[in-house]
């Protein structure tokens, strides 16, 4: 038995009424209700809707949809962070091992000079945060607007929150360790900035593929 258009609208209106609010949500918890409610009509026939909705909807457990809104986010801050884990392994592996190395020795030999010491630490780490907060804050305007609308797009706030974690490591963490003696450690320095330098290639390696999804997927927007 087919749901009519009328009852599916129903079941849009009390996703939205529970407070789910994410439009790819809305779509998925509302195809699994029809699909659901459908076979169980389909079985008894004497049944109505309302009974049958009701029964499918406990089975959603005491935290209803917002369950569900927590597993699914769990689930997406968890790929993030596997994807951005795989790519970053990348970087250690040929052929991209051979452009960590030069970025690596690159900054420690111009830090290797004491009079640009701390110009080389943090001009490469705020150039570095620059960029990231032009491509979070600029070039993906349209995936930030839709990160209010899609679950998939708050994967962008997970890179929002990164480019505030590289501040704190590039502009404060080197001045509250020994009085800001960890610069003269040109190792640690130079292996700190070459992981900031790649924290934001592969952050905006993520954001484009984010970008290119959301619009094949989602090209206008609701």
């Amino acid at each position: 038995m087919k749901l009519t258009e009328f009852q599916i609208q129903e079941l849009y209106t009390f996703t939205k009424k529970k407070g789910i609010e994410y439009i790819d949500l809305q779509d998925e918890l509302v195809d699994h209700l029809i699909c659901a409610i459908e076979d169980e009509l389909s079985k008894d026939p004497t049944l109505t809707f309302e009974t049958v909705f009701k029964a499918e909807y406990k089975k959603f457990g005491i935290f209803g949809f917002d369950g569900v809104l927590m597993d699914r986010t769990v689930q997406l801050e968890k790929k993030a962070y596997r994807l951005f884990f795989k790519h970053f392994i990348q970087f250690f592996k040929i052929p991209k091992l051979f452009f960590t190395i030069s970025l690596f020795l690159g900054i420690y030999y111009l830090m290797t000079f004491s009079n640009l010491l701390e110009i080389v630490y943090y001009g490469v780490g705020l150039t570095a945060l620059a960029i990231m907060l032009y491509n979070i804050h600029v070039l993906f305007n349209d995936v930030k607007d839709k990160s209010r609308k899609y679950l998939i797009a708050s994967q962008y706030h997970l890179l929002t929150r990164l480019s505030s974690s590289i501040f704190y490591w590039i502009l404060i963490f080197p001045l509250t360790v020994t009085d800001g003696t960890l610069m003269e450690n040109l190792y640690v320095s130079s292996a700190m900035l070459t992981f900031v330098v790649l924290v934001v290639l592969i952050s905006r390696a993520q954001l484009e593929n984010l970008k290119t999804y959301m619009e094949e997927n989602y090209p206008v927007s609701a």
